[in-house]
This record gives C-alpha cells, sequence and structure tokens, in this order.
C-alpha cells in the first residue's frame, strides 16, 4: 500500500497495489465516479466523461477529502495479516493512514520504519533504520538479494 500518487510502483513492475491517496496517470469522472480510458486532448477542459458527461478530473485525494472506504478496509486488512510492516518514508502525519504500522504491531508484525527523522513511526517500530530512504532501500535490497531466503 501506498500513499504515493506517482505510480511509481506500477512503473517498478508491482501489480498489487493500495493506492490510498490515487494516482495522478488516471482520470475519474467528478459525477459518476468512473475511469476515463481516453479523452479528447484537443477538446474541452476539463474534459466530460464519456459515460454521463460530468467533468474528469485527477484521480488523487485532495486535501479535505476522505479516503476511499474499500481501499482502506483493504489497507487495514493487509496491515493486519502481515508479518513485516515496512513504513518506509512516513512522518505519520497523514491520517488514517499513519495508523497502519500501529494496525500490523498490534496484530504480531515486525515493523520496520526507514525515515531519517524520528516520529511516531519510528518510535513504535521494532527496527529503524535511521537515513535517507533513498540510500537505504538500494543498500538494504542488495543485501537480500545477495542473501537470498536465508535472511527471511
Amino acid at each position: 500500500m501506498t500513499q504515493n500518487i506517482d505510480g511509481l510502483h506500477w512503473r517498478a513492475g508491482s501489480r498489487e497495489i493500495i493506492e490510498l491517496h490515487g494516482n495522478i496517470n488516471r482520470k475519474r469522472c467528478f459525477d459518476c465516479g468512473e475511469y476515463a480510458r481516453s479523452w479528447d486532448e484537443d477538446g474541452e477542459i476539463p474534459p466530460p466523461c464519456a459515460l454521463c458527461g460530468g467533468m474528469l478530473r485527477p484521480d488523487v485525494i485532495w486535501m479535505g477529502e476522505g479516503l476511499p472506504q474499500h481501499l482502506l478496509r483493504l489497507a487495514y486488512h493487509a496491515a493486519e495479516q502481515a508479518h513485516v510492516f515496512f513504513s518506509i518514508g512516513a512522518s505519520a502525519d497523514v491520517a488514517p493512514a499513519a495508523a497502519l504500522p500501529l494496525i500490523a504491531k498490534r496484530a504480531g508484525a515486525h515493523v520496520i520504519a526507514i525515515s531519517d527523522e524520528e516520529h511516531t513511526q519510528t518510535l513504535l517500530a521494532d527496527i529503524w533504520l535511521r537515513g535517507r530512504v533513498n540510500d537505504i532501500l538500494p543498500a538494504l535490497t542488495e543485501q537480500i538479494m545477495q542473501r537470498g531466503s536465508s535472511i527471511l
């Protein structure tokens, strides 16, 4: 699950992703909520929905909007089922997603926080890898790849 809206997880090859805050690369209708497969780049701005004629918008959660409840339920369930839960780069400021590591920990998961600053997520974590995510993740990935399944 991710709060990122940039589609990076998709481009990296992940397919089972819960994009809590949406994806800037998708468009959906304000009125009916359906996703737009395409639109006329040279037509009306904002483009109308092909199904209902409503306005299309980026498929992201804007300030003040709630998260889609079905995605939040999926995220809570995934956190409850996790054996290991990584909290990567999160500052624990954005609710309700900030509660996910706590939900995982209460369900028995080992929580690993990767962050360069101390905050709620790092304090509840079983392991805090302090530093820049851009430095730590490649090094961690390399270690896992070198050791294979023996590290797990």
